[in-house]
């Protein structure tokens, strides 16, 4: 048993293309106006959907639930205002 030292990972994101919608397809995406675009753009569209986004959207409700205080404290103060509207 010898080790190789020249270990590469190569990834193949050709699996995703089962689970694009018709129009992100990586082979209906015209990558011809511009180099930087491979042919896989699909595939990284998808990931952007799917790892990008709903990140970068938990981050956003973190800070807005983070900046208006606890829920907790929110119900508690809606409880003692309700019962000293009611008492008097």
């Amino acid at each position: 048993m010898c080790a190789d030292s020249s270990f590469t990972v190569d990834f193949d994101f050709s699996y995703l293309i089962l689970s694009f919608p018709p129009f992100l397809s990586p082979y209906q995406v015209d990558t011809s106006w511009s180099p930087l675009l491979f042919p896989r753009t699909g595939s990284m569209i998808f990931l952007a959907l799917s790892v990008l986004i709903p990140s970068f959207l938990s981050l956003l409700a973190f800070i807005s639930f983070r900046e208006k205080g606890s829920l907790k404290r929110q119900f508690t103060d809606n409880v003692v205002f309700y019962l000293l509207i009611r008492s008097k």
